[in-house]
């Protein structure tokens, strides 16, 4: 993501070290110049993230640009210990998908503000009445104002957790940051539903490519799609470990 902007790419590799039986999966820093961008990102929604595929060939890259990638998820990064703040001790995957998380909501706050002026100019067909006048859209309104607020709590108590992990100067545990998991995926979700259901609600006219609600509808309906915020591989993953299982996915 952001590959047809940037100076340098990070790839991650599996590598074997000392132990040829425990490879370490690996993040590897290199120039943008050394990469071979390729042209598929042609999706739906989130167009403009430029999210191509990358071709990397016999490229050699120093040791110092090289980080463990499972230093980074708990909070234990190089960083953490050179520098004081809080931000290199937080958990590398919560705080990758709060960035995300973040605009998701934004966009559900956009949709619920335009459905809410769009419902006091939109007649309703076959009548002389504004569909602010009725009842049903009233309520739809009421949800989803509630709906996205409920949504925003969430991440921002989310955030606050990762925050304290990373003020503790304490490793995030496998189990804390599956938690984690989950609920940025339920925030996720909740956001593109909100989306959805002020779409539905707003007629053939959100569909109009100059509309930002089929925007954002084809935006969160990708996003959501994303391994990171995958509800059941999240939910299967924090209730194995609550049953005391070993993780079978990365977190």
């Amino acid at each position: 993501t952001g590959v047809m902007h940037a100076d340098w790419v990070m790839v991650g590799a599996v590598t074997v070290g000392g132990d040829p039986d425990s490879p370490e999966l690996c993040m590897y820093l290199i120039p943008r110049d050394q990469v071979n961008v390729l042209d598929t990102w042609h999706v739906a929604g989130m167009v403009g993230t430029g999210s191509n595929d990358i071709e990397v060939t016999d490229v050699v890259v120093p040791g110092h640009l090289r980080q463990n990638i499972t230093d980074m998820r708990d909070g234990g990064s190089p960083g953490a210990e050179l520098h004081g703040s809080a931000t290199y001790r937080m958990p590398m995957m919560p705080v990758l998908g709060l960035t995300a998380a973040a605009p998701a909501v934004g966009a559900a706050r956009k949709a619920v503000a335009l459905f809410r002026e769009r419902l006091s100019s939109r007649d309703v067909y076959g009548t002389r009445e504004k569909q602010a006048q009725r009842a049903m859209a009233q309520a739809r309104l009421a949800n989803a104002q509630v709906a996205v607020e409920n949504a925003e709590t969430l991440l921002l108590h989310i955030a606050g957790q990762v925050m304290d992990w990373g003020e503790s100067g304490r490793r995030c545990e496998t189990e804390a940051r599956a938690h984690l998991r989950l609920q940025i995926a339920t925030v996720v979700r909740q956001a593109r539903d909100v989306v959805r259901a002020v779409v539905e609600a707003s007629g053939s006219h959100a569909h109009f490519l100059d509309s930002p609600l089929q925007r954002s509808l084809r935006d969160l309906h990708t996003l959501s799609c994303h391994t990171v915020f995958d509800m059941d591989v999240g939910a299967e993953l924090y209730g194995r470990l609550l049953l005391g299982f070993s993780p079978n996915a990365p977190v």
